[in-house]
């Protein structure tokens, strides 16, 4: 994915930004590299390169967690 981002006064702000992953993407720690592409401009005076850890997560129990759950829950009765 590549961003295009318009400097104010030499700073550069990124908000906002969101993507749908592929349904075969995993979870793990991901980098994300961020570097000056500036035409024209010297490297003396480019941003350092940048990197980013991302870390994603997947929230949703696997399937066959899912069911045992549902097999799990027992009636409950009255004891006497």
């Amino acid at each position: 994915m590549l961003v295009k981002v318009e400097t104010v006064n030499g700073v550069a702000e990124v908000s906002d930004l969101s993507f749908k992953l592929d349904p075969e993407f995993r979870a793990g720690a991901y980098i994300i590299k961020c570097k000056d592409v500036t035409p024209g401009l010297p490297p003396r005076m480019q941003m350092k390169h940048m990197k980013i850890l991302v870390k994603v997560v997947d929230l949703d129990p696997p399937p066959e967690e899912e069911q045992v759950d549902t097999k799990k829950a027992p009636a409950k009765g009255r004891k006497k």
